[in-house]
């Protein structure tokens, strides 16, 4: 950052992008808080009402590397104003809807618009240099966490206290304010001559070290949701815990995520190590969760604080991840090397928790939660694996 301005302009560019990050969150992570009304307003089975909760992630899956690409070449100033927009049309398509599938269709919308959310790593990569950058991406990232937790307890209420219709109808007003304060902030970045320049050139990552780096970060997230995604239905057909107590324990996941993401971050800027922050985070992560599956038969607080604290930790490599992404490829190709991280990361949540369910449901809870930290421990070794290998 070159100036007085160019900083300013970077820290408004970063609220910006962490605003879009935070309220397509709520679509892509909060979602689950509605499950009940939608159950009692369209009158659908469980296997049903799971396409609630999967609708906008497979619309974002078949977005993302067209998003990623087209802000390559012609960068986000305009493409995350315009996506965030289609996500708050989407959303007011859904609340529109009477039937059911209707109202699935508009959610897969909503989330194929809002894969253009993964730019916004790009763009704080863009804007930061590398001293401030890990610290800029992590918080990015950490806007899933945030979002997530408002909308797990956010969306309930307002199903609650007005229907599906109520918490579509907000989701999509918060979405529309931060696509317009994106359509005012946005700037093309410091960088955006070598964005230009992909115009005339391709480029296609075969570095094995990039990829190693994209498949350990999947392997961490299946973990860290397969897990994070049946606490609430473990602590209320287990422990007995009302709906509402479980979603704060979710919300209270998710915000200790955050929270430890934002202190790893720092540590890493002030280091410029990469590499034994992450491979501690998912090996500590590994151990806590094997921690959590034994705690099951100990008292409530203790099973409390293991899921609150286990996935937390695991999951708190990712911020660290995309930066470590965004820092091997060239400037011209961030956005499809991010695109491609995030399809493949956001493919592995997509699949944990059907993996954990049916594992969950033939043997336990405990054995569902020891496969996880058993995939997290796998991350940890093949993040060292790509660290420790001479580049291409």
């Amino acid at each position: 950052i070159r100036d007085r301005h160019d900083a300013g302009r970077a820290t408004a560019v970063l609220a910006a992008v962490l605003s879009a990050q935070i309220t397509f969150a709520i679509v892509l992570r909060g979602i689950p808080g509605l499950l009940p009304e939608v159950r009692e307003e369209f009158d659908v089975s469980v296997a049903e009402v799971g396409f609630v909760v999967f609708a906008p992630g497979i619309g974002m899956l078949l977005t993302m590397l067209l998003w990623g690409t087209y802000a390559d070449r012609h960068g986000e100033r305009w493409a995350l104003p315009v996506g965030m927009f289609g996500v708050s049309a989407a959303l007011v398509l859904a609340a529109l809807a009477d039937d059911y599938w209707v109202m699935i269709g508009a959610l897969v919308l909503a989330g194929a618009a809002g894969g253009v959310s993964t730019t916004t790593s790009r763009a704080a990569a863009a804007w930061f240099p590398l001293e401030r950058r890990a610290r800029a991406v992590s918080l990015v990232i950490t806007g899933l966490a945030i979002g997530g937790a408002i909308g797990a307890i956010g969306l309930a209420v307002l199903g609650e206290v007005g229907g599906v219709d109520l918490a579509l109808y907000v989701t999509a007003g918060a979405c529309a304010g931060s696509a317009l304060a994106l359509a005012v902030v946005l700037r093309p970045a410091p960088d955006a001559a070598a964005q230009r320049a992909a115009r005339s050139g391709r480029y296609v990552p075969t570095d094995a070290r990039l990829w190693a780096v994209i498949v350990a970060t999947a392997l961490v997230t299946f973990a860290s949701l397969a897990t994070m995604s049946y606490i609430p239905l473990y602590l209320h057909e287990e422990r007995a815990f009302g709906t509402i107590v479980a979603g704060f324990v979710l919300a209270a996941t998710m915000l200790a995520t955050a929270a430890y993401r934002t202190a790893l971050a720092p540590v890493a800027d002030r280091t410029g190590d990469r590499l034994w922050p992450t491979i501690i985070t998912c090996a500590a992560g590994a151990a806590l969760l094997a921690g959590f599956a034994a705690s099951l038969d100990g008292p409530d607080w203790l099973v409390v604080g293991a899921a609150i604290l286990a996935p937390a930790v695991m999951f708190g490599s990712n911020g660290l991840s995309a930066t470590v992404v965004a820092e091997m490829v060239p400037a011209e190709a961030k956005g499809r090397a991010l695109a491609v991280r995030n399809s493949v990361v956001y493919g592995a949540g997509a699949v944990a928790p059907l993996a954990f369910g049916v594992l969950a449901s033939g043997i336990g809870y405990g054995a569902g939660i020891l496969m996880a930290a058993a995939v997290g421990a796998a991350g940890a070794v093949l993040f060292l694996v790509a660290f420790r290998a001479p580049p291409e």
